[in-house]
């Protein structure tokens, strides 16, 4: 118990560490306009208007990535119930994608691919592993 709940606690701060490190190099080429209200959902949303398709389809990229990379840790750690760690983490991730897009306004299809993509994302991470490391 205590193994799958290390495997869980590891794999969530991984995909965290990921959307980080993914969100910090896409917003070194975003130009964030002075003065701008993160507080309002108005001006945050003119604001990702103006973000060019492609910063955010690498942006969704990184998501869907650090649900992979999240449950393959994960997976390592809690070879044997790698199927349910890898939902859990992915899951987490997922919830918090979504919250941090009702909180800061995005373009609906970013939404609706985090919805669909983290749990397959996650699946295929802990696949992977469950494939490359044997219980």
């Amino acid at each position: 118990m205590l193994n799958r709940i290390l495997a869980i606690v590891v794999g969530i701060i991984t995909g965290f560490l990921i959307v980080t490190f993914g969100d910090l190099i896409v917003h070194q080429f975003i130009v964030v306009p002075d003065g701008l209200n993160v507080l309002d959902k108005k001006s945050m949303t003119d604001f990702m208007a103006t973000i060019p398709t492609p910063y955010l389809i690498i942006m969704v990229g990184y998501w869907l990535l650090s649900s992979c990379l999240g449950a393959m840790v994960a997976s390592v750690i809690n070879r044997k119930g790698w199927r349910n760690t890898s939902l859990i983490v992915g899951t987490i991730l997922m919830i918090g994608a979504i919250s941090n897009m009702l909180l800061i306004p995005h373009p609906i299809w970013m939404l609706v691919v985090s919805a669909i993509g983290y749990l397959p994302f996650a699946l295929l991470g802990g696949k992977i592993t469950s494939v490359l490391i044997k219980p």
